[in-house]
């Protein structure tokens, strides 16, 4: 089939209208946090298929009705795939609907995890069993739990859950996210942690990976209902904590944060104590730490942070933490 590529890092203006127009044909949102998408075109200008990546995330992917069948995905999968390899992103994802799951193994991508509603699949078959090889290490450890935090910074806050979730086990696992979104890198947000709770024993800090995702950054474009969307991937991430990740660790306890101004969070903490449990996981969840009787809130440092609010920030990390953004400013 004759087409012309035409590529944007991302589209603008009336190219940007195109993809989104054909986008929403399809029933797909357009996600604003694409970076780079592909717009196969006709001889008329029309577009024939889509797709687009963020990171090392496939999405927003669209073939017309009379291009199906055509391999067309298979164009676009392999353009995604260079410009992503260009850019040292070789482990690559895409999040879609279990009945594509043949189209993406035929276009080399293996199932990690699949629910009723979401279909998990990466480019490697081997990547995601390394990845629990590499906490097996740590899976003797009696009476296991386990915190899962952005920390976009590390605040007294994380601090605080930390502490009072080693009262509910005997040792606690840090999981921190991969994700790219946040102000303050993953890398960064990491050695935060690793300084802020060196004291702390006995614990671990992990780098959460691309196994564990935030809540914010759920992918929903490819389903209709944005509330349905979001609870489907938050059931996805929990299942595939609770199936996979804490089984290698023994982890028996989840802790968790009050949320009382993220209705996103508050939304995947429900589902958590509804599914965690059937993996035998208790869900614990304590009261957030305030600061002037208001939550400390990592959002609100970084707003001190950019306004260079220093005395502010002093109250609401620890020194660790403060030690490390002074170090971001030099």
């Amino acid at each position: 089939m004759e087409y012309n590529k035409i590529t944007g890092e991302p589209f603008t203006e009336d190219r940007r209208e195109m993809l989104i127009s054909f986008l929403k044909e399809n029933q797909i949102d357009y996600d604003s946090g694409i970076q780079y998408s592909v717009l196969l075109l006709n001889e008329d200008d029309q577009v024939l298929g889509t797709g687009s990546i963020e990171d090392n995330v496939l999405k927003c992917f669209a073939i017309s009705q009379e291009a199906r069948g055509m391999g067309l995905m298979g164009v676009l999968i392999s353009e995604l795939t260079q410009y992503a390899y260009e850019r040292g992103r070789t482990n690559l994802f895409v999040y879609t609907k279990p009945e594509n799951s043949e189209l993406f193994e035929q276009l080399g991508f293996y199932s990690i995890l699949e629910t009723k509603e979401v279909l998990l699949m990466e480019n490697s078959r081997s990547n995601f069993q390394e990845f629990k090889g590499k906490l097996g290490g740590y899976s003797q450890r009696p009476f296991a739990g386990a915190v899962v935090m952005n920390c976009d910074p590390f605040t007294w806050g994380h601090r605080y859950l930390v502490e009072e979730g080693l009262k509910h086990c005997e040792f606690l696992h840090i999981f921190v996210l991969g994700d790219h979104r946040s102000f303050f890198t993953p890398k960064q947000r990491y050695e935060m942690v690793q300084k802020g709770v060196k004291n702390f024993e006995p614990v671990k800090v992990h780098m959460g990976n691309n196994y564990m995702v935030s809540a914010a950054t759920f992918p929903t474009y490819f389903r209709k209902n944005k509330d349905q969307a979001l609870r489907a991937n938050c059931r996805l991430d929990l299942h595939l904590f609770g199936q996979e990740i804490a089984p290698v660790l023994g982890i028996k306890k989840r802790l968790i944060g009050t949320e009382p101004n993220c209705k996103i969070t508050n939304q995947y903490n429900a589902e958590m104590k509804k599914i965690l449990p059937q993996y035998g996981i208790e869900v614990v969840e304590i009261p957030r730490k305030q600061w002037k009787d208001e939550v400390i809130s990592a959002s609100r440092v970084r707003t001190y942070y950019q306004e260079g609010q220093w005395d502010k920030i002093k109250s609401l990390v620890p020194k660790s933490t403060l030690d490390h953004l002074l170090s971001l400013r030099e």
